[in-house]
């Protein structure tokens, strides 16, 4: 019981943590990325990913290995993952440069987290409308491709 109150302490100390570092995040991204070049954009989001994932670290105890990032190229690509959690999209940040991720359109509507992240130009789809939402992801995908980011 102990044990399980701690997880629970250190999850709740993530969160505050997580919450707080965003909203400031979003404000200082919203009032410079429009002053900035696309790609140093992108290194702002990766340094901000590479410290929540260190957030993380910190107060839960989550550590991880990477292996074969020799495999990654250096020219824009499209890579797939099972999505599980926010958490990959976090590393794909700090692993790809630029990166481009595929997101439902509804997380660009969250007040200042959204319209920070809709300055990086992710591929935005609207999941009700299937047929739709594979039309736009292929159009806005070779165009971020062309643009020199990966998916």
């Amino acid at each position: 019981m102990f044990k399980q109150l701690i997880l629970i302490l250190r999850s709740a100390l993530f969160y505050v943590g997580y919450v707080l570092a965003t909203i400031v995040m979003s404000f200082i991204f919203i009032l410079l990325f429009p002053l900035m070049p696309p790609r140093r954009r992108h290194g702002f989001a990766a340094a901000w990913c590479k410290s929540i994932l260190g957030w993380l670290r910190l107060s839960c105890g989550v550590n991880y290995e990477i292996t074969g990032t020799d495999n990654l190229l250096e020219q824009p690509a499209v890579y797939l993952s099972n999505h599980q959690s926010s958490w990959e999209t976090l590393l794909f940040y700090t692993l790809i440069f630029p990166i481009s991720p595929i997101l439902k359109m509804e997380l660009l509507k969250i007040p200042f987290w959204g319209w920070a992240l809709r300055l990086l130009k992710p591929i935005a789809i609207d999941r009700s409308k299937p047929r739709e939402a594979a039309r736009s992801l292929l159009l806005q995908g070779e165009q971020r491709l062309k643009e020199g980011n990966s998916i």
